[in-house]
């Protein structure tokens, strides 16, 4: 993978056969994966916890890592130790998975489309944000909220702490994001369907080197 780029890997989930997923790739899962599905008792949870382990399982592969090298974050987000060459990101909302892969730290998310709920803007969004949000992006709160937690999941704790920190420079078609007032990262966002918005954040200026669709859980 050449230098600032990021590949997406988008995949149905949503016909995932838990069980025999689980007999046949469970044994490539990083620990915390099997225990949370060990403890799981809602049927769809378990699914996506399985079917994203199977796909990053064979994603992952491409790039000559293995997910049992996979640890996390105090916050929860994926790391490989000793790697600085390839960094991922995961996420996931109604039928659909997506991971980013890239040579420089990633944030994704993807949302489902939702109508819009003031008092989540207000609790995301600064003040000024929250205003611009409400006025011109009524029918498209899940693109806001794509690019919000994309950035935040770049930082690595920013769902912990709080999606208001970050700041988003809606006037650009590739949105710029800032923290604390300085300039902290970058956003492309992708439209593959309908009802989900997609959007993916760096710190460095980055191309989208390609975007893999997949109908099915690999």
């Amino acid at each position: 993978m050449g230098k600032n780029e990021v590949a997406l890997y988008i995949c149905n989930i949503n016909e995932a056969d838990t069980e025999s997923l689980l007999e046949k790739y469970g044994f490539s899962f990083e620990k915390e994966r099997l225990m949370r599905i060990s403890r799981c008792s809602n049927a769809k949870n378990k699914q996506r916890l399985v079917a994203t382990g199977v796909c990053l399982y064979k994603i992952l592969k491409k790039y000559n890592l293995e997910l049992s090298m996979t640890s996390y974050s105090e916050y929860g987000k994926p790391f490989i130790p000793n790697n600085e060459g390839i960094f991922y990101n995961v996420s996931h909302s109604g039928a659909f998975l997506v991971l980013a892969v890239s040579s420089q730290p990633v944030g994704v998310d993807v949302q489902k489309k939702a109508p819009l709920n003031e008092k989540v803007v207000d609790k995301i969004c600064s003040s000024s944000e929250a205003r611009l949000v409400k006025e011109n992006f009524a029918d498209r709160f899940n693109y806001v909220w794509s690019l919000k937690e994309a950035s935040a999941k770049l930082h690595g704790d920013g769902l912990a702490n709080g999606m208001h920190r970050f700041e988003i420079d809606y006037s650009k078609k590739d949105p710029d994001i800032y923290f604390k007032e300085e300039l902290f990262g970058h956003i492309k966002t992708l439209d593959f369907h309908e009802d989900y918005a997609l959007a993916v954040a760096c710190h460095e200026k980055f191309n989208i080197k390609e975007t893999v669709i997949v109908e099915e859980v690999l």
